[in-house]
């Protein structure tokens, strides 16, 4: 039950015996130092462990030794490092359990999870023997009149589409024909872009689109997409529905310094997720990009796409403990 983690091919049982070590009280508030009380987590585990196991109290050992005690300060030292092993953060999350996280499913479950893996291979297998016929379909297919589609045909995922907006004349919401149709505002104009037309801003310029728009809680899997072309690469946001204000809550795509940054922010400094790209973007270059969170609230769950393909993320901020969800207008720029 100690180091279930530890031994060489561990049962899952094992594994939840050893989770009894992090069974212990954890601070959400808001505000808190996270080392501080991470500090405070790991002493309650030392003096769990020693009292549980060992049948000695050890509390006196974290500040001091006495004479005939028979564990020294140093030696309480040794097993809090121990149990300091661990990827945690020192503010608990309000809701739910506090990564890291194992998956402990059911026997029931174990069961259907070998039925499900054991169909999943009897697929790939028969996939890999179609692999011929289809590699020739295709080959076919290209050759023939239906790949003759026009030069702006825009291959738009559709499937949970919230929101799509063209840009290529009017604010529309495409994918919400009850959307009411809105023009352009007269500091948008046009330009060549990579599927039709693009909508250019100005400096300091934004489209604000419906309060109904993209409203996603924390827990919320979401996915934001544009296509993006800077003359300039400095600083300004790129897609933002936070309140408007410097450093508001909700969520944002910008340019930091070229380099993409996404933000999910509940407060600003301790209560947030932000990452960005680890390299800057170029000038006057055509990008697709992409934003995924799969609401699992750590920056581990975000991943940024630059024309289809994932880019190393800095993170800045890992912790968000509250719904960052703004009752404002989707902005673009």
């Amino acid at each position: 039950q100690l180091a279930g983690d530890l031994l060489p091919n561990p049962t899952l049982s094992q594994l939840i015996a050893t989770g009894f070590n992090r069974n212990h009280r954890g601070n959400s508030e808001g505000g808190v130092i996270p080392e501080e009380y991470q500090v405070e987590y790991v002493v309650d585990r030392v003096d769990t462990t020693a009292t549980v196991w060992l049948g000695l109290t050890l509390k006196c050992a974290r500040c001091h030794e006495h004479k005939y005690d028979p564990i020294s300060q140093k030696e309480f030292y040794r097993v809090f490092a121990y149990f300091n092993n661990i990827p945690e953060h020192g503010r608990a999350i309000k809701e739910g359990n506090s990564p890291p996280y194992i998956k402990a499913p059911t026997s029931v479950q174990q069961q259907q999870q070998q039925a499900l893996a054991t169909a999943l291979a009897d697929a790939r297998r028969t996939l890999l023997k179609l692999q011929p016929l289809l590699a020739a379909a295709q080959s076919k297919w290209e050759s023939s009149d239906a790949t003759k589609l026009p030069s702006e045909t825009d291959w738009s995922v559709t499937d949970g589409l919230l929101a799509h907006f063209p840009l290529n004349g009017t604010l529309t919401n495409t994918a919400d024909p009850k959307q009411p149709v809105q023009p352009l505002p007269a500091e948008a104009d046009y330009a060549v872009g990579q599927v039709g037309r693009a909508a250019r801003l100005a400096k300091g310029s934004h489209l604000a689109t419906d309060k109904s728009v993209a409203k996603f809680l924390y827990r919320d899997r979401m996915t934001l997409s544009t296509w993006l072309r800077a003359d300039q690469v400095k600083t300004g946001t790129l897609i933002s529905k936070m309140t408007d204000e410097p450093r508001g809550k909700g969520y944002y795509v910008d340019l930091d310094g070229g380099h993409i940054r996404i933000n999910l922010v509940a407060r600003w400094l301790d209560d947030s997720i932000r990452v960005r790209s680890a390299q800057p973007i170029v000038a006057d270059r055509w990008y697709h990009l992409a934003v995924t969170y799969d609401g699992s609230r750590v920056a581990k769950g975000i991943t940024l796409y630059l024309d289809g393909k994932p880019v190393p993320l800095t993170v800045d901020l890992d912790f968000i403990n509250q719904t960052y969800n703004a009752d404002e207008p989707l902005r673009l720029g």
